[in-house]
């Protein structure tokens, strides 16, 4: 269940796919989905899919809810991903530049892609740190989040997740998830804390008369934070 694939970026690809620019799915060739069924016959989802002939929207050629790890060879950096269709070409695994950047590779370089066979719990709650310090002048951030989630399968600690808003991309890293560090977000109600680094307010503020009041404060968790409301520490 581990392939050896060649790395292609999503942008070099003619079509018009920039809706999944930074989506946390990935576009694998058919012959993974053949062996996946091969080697694990008893899953009944993964057998009844037909695979399109050719790429077309998110919404009418969804594959079954399957993960994959993809881990980058030199380092053993890990991402973990879902899958958006099986088209790509035989021995490529597609990824938008946002997991070419986060794993350190390049076009035409390799990865390691393996098929989760136990799929990670279903996530309760994350824990999100902005790293962009423009971030928290979005209007209405937590909405523009539900949205772009919608686009992701799992979740990792550690990640940094790009959000476009607007013309400008705010990266995110994902500080903490509950109850793994590992989680399957897909059709959930997910718990979503937002902490602030003492760096981002300080430039943000231009101050540093209260320092030692946000030092106090730096990377700790909102607790009586409640669904359906989004507070930045300040």
């Amino acid at each position: 269940n581990i392939f050896d694939l060649k790395v292609k970026s999503l942008n070099s690809m003619c079509e018009h796919l920039e809706l999944y620019d930074y989506g946390g799915r990935i576009f694998l060739p058919v012959n993974v989905l053949q062996k996946v069924i091969r080697f694990f016959p008893d899953e009944g989802n993964v057998l009844s899919y037909d695979p399109p002939s050719s790429l077309a929207s998110e919404e009418e050629n969804k594959p079954p809810h399957m993960l994959f790890k993809l881990i980058e060879k030199e380092m053993g950096r890990v991402l973990f991903v879902g899958v958006l269709e099986f088209t790509a070409p035989l021995g490529h695994v597609i990824l938008p530049d946002w997991m070419l950047n986060f794993l350190n590779v390049k076009e035409k370089e390799w990865v390691k892609v393996e098929y989760l066979k136990v799929h990670p719990p279903v996530g309760i709650s994350v824990i999100f740190k902005p790293v962009s310090k423009g971030f928290s002048m979005i209007d209405d951030p937590k909405s523009l989040l539900e949205a772009k989630l919608r686009h992701f399968s799992v979740m990792s600690e550690g990640e940094i997740l790009p959000i476009q808003y607007r013309d400008s991309i705010h990266e995110l890293e994902v500080v903490e998830t509950n109850p793994k560090d590992v989680i399957d977000i897909v059709n959930i109600d997910l718990e979503v804390i937002f902490v602030k680094s003492l760096q981002s307010e300080a430039e943000e503020d231009g101050s540093s008369d209260n320092d030692s009041s946000l030092k106090s404060h730096e990377g700790i968790p909102d607790y009586d934070w409640v669904f359906g409301t989004i507070q930045f520490i300040r």
